[in-house]
């Protein structure tokens, strides 16, 4: 057994007789664990129960890595307390390091099945993060390409001719100078509401220029600009809109009148209306 205090020098000569006297085979670890897993200290032991027992208590904290699963290792402590730890990076390359249990709580088979689990939890994660990821450009949508889209892929096509003029006014004119530069995955109820808010004083414009912006942010979510169920303008109340009269002009009521003349002579409607038209 080692004794139980060493200076460094004395603890780097114990360490090398014990690596001296371990046999044993190496497992193969594929590139894209080691690139996970990450950070590897130069002293590699093999760690079983055994040695681990009989580790002298080290001058400073002490790390000893596994040589048969990278990032596995056990941190021993002056005071002789040891843990074992798991260590690695994410694809940023930003290091972790997790504390699986104490020994000798925690068997060294027990906490390396506990590291291998948590390897496999890690990789799945990586693989799930990577079929989720958006596109970049994406997330870089502006509001005002989006009413590009919206106008030449929707409006265009499936509107009248009278309400795509509408709906190009509302964009230039009200909605983009206000929120044309904003990220569309970014865009949230809070500023929708502020945006319709702000036009109180024009109570139908402002209806309808929220109107606009929900069927833009709806179709966003079906070109994959948003995730789905996050349209901004959900839940957002209208104003109440009062009912206007609108009077025929002389041009339109000379109109009417010659309409109503022809229907008479070709008796296409019945007299009743006609007659009732004319008062």
């Amino acid at each position: 057994m080692l004794p139980r205090e060493f200076g460094s020098a004395e603890l780097a000569l114990a360490v090398s007789h014990e690596l001296s006297s371990q046999v044993g085979s190496r497992q193969a670890i594929g590139g894209e664990h080691r690139s996970l897993l990450g950070l590897e200290s130069d002293v590699k032991v093999r760690l079983t129960r055994q040695f681990i027992g009989s580790f002298p208590n080290p001058d400073r904290e002490l790390f000893l890595w596994d040589e048969t699963f990278p990032g596995f290792g056990i941190r021993v402590q002056p005071t002789g307390a040891k843990s074992y730890q798991f260590q690695y990076r994410d694809r940023q390359g930003k290091s972790y390091r997790v504390t699986l249990g104490r020994y000798p709580a925690l068997r060294p088979s027990e906490a390396r099945e506990l590291a291998r689990r948590k390897m496999a939890n890690l990789l799945l994660e990586e693989d799930a993060t990577l079929t989720q990821e958006k596109p970049a450009t994406a997330s870089a949508t502006t509001v005002t390409e989006l009413a590009n889209r919206y106008l030449s892929e929707h409006a265009t096509i499936y509107k009248k001719n009278r309400s795509v003029h509408e709906d190009r006014r509302l964009l230039t004119k009200v909605i983009l100078p206000k929120l044309g530069a904003r990220p569309v995955a970014a865009v949230v109820r809070a500023e929708v509401a502020a945006f319709h808010a702000s036009l109180a004083g024009t109570p139908v414009q402002a209806n309808r220029a929220l109107a606009v912006l929900s069927k833009m942010f709806n179709l966003a979510e079906v070109w994959d600009l948003r995730a789905d169920g996050t349209n901004p303008c959900r839940h957002l109340r209208k104003f109440p809109e009062k009912a206007r009269r609108r009077y025929l002009s002389t041009q339109e009521l000379i109109q009417l009148g010659s309409a109503l003349t022809k229907a008479e002579a070709e008796a296409s409607e019945s007299p009743d209306v006609i007659l009732a038209l004319r008062l």
